[in-house]
């Protein structure tokens, strides 16, 4: 996904596969909006989901699922996978405009 997003004309500035280090990735604080699946590792993740609601942090859910977690995420965008370019393409416009 993050060769996708580049070709899109977005840059990534870091990749995450556990909580901690999307944690970690926060802390740089060198983006504009998170795409974040909701398992993160093994788990579900909603403490990286509330952080970036608390923090104002424009961010997307891209998942497998066809629904969120929790209902307090309901009015996240959600990027069912799989997706199509097109798609991806249409939610980063919506998060932080044209790449």
């Amino acid at each position: 996904m993050s060769e996708t997003v580049r070709d899109l004309g977005y840059r990534v500035s870091g990749i995450a596969r556990t909580s901690a280090q999307a944690h970690q990735e926060f802390a740089k604080l060198n983006f504009d909006a998170v795409l974040l699946d909701i398992n993160l590792g093994d788990q579900h993740d909603t403490e990286a989901a509330d952080f970036l609601l608390k923090t104002g942090i424009p961010f997307a859910f891209v998942t497998g699922y066809d629904y969120v977690i929790e209902p307090r995420h309901e009015k996240i965008p959600l990027l069912e996978k799989p997706f199509t370019t097109v798609q991806l393409n249409v939610l980063l416009e919506k998060l932080v405009g044209p790449g």
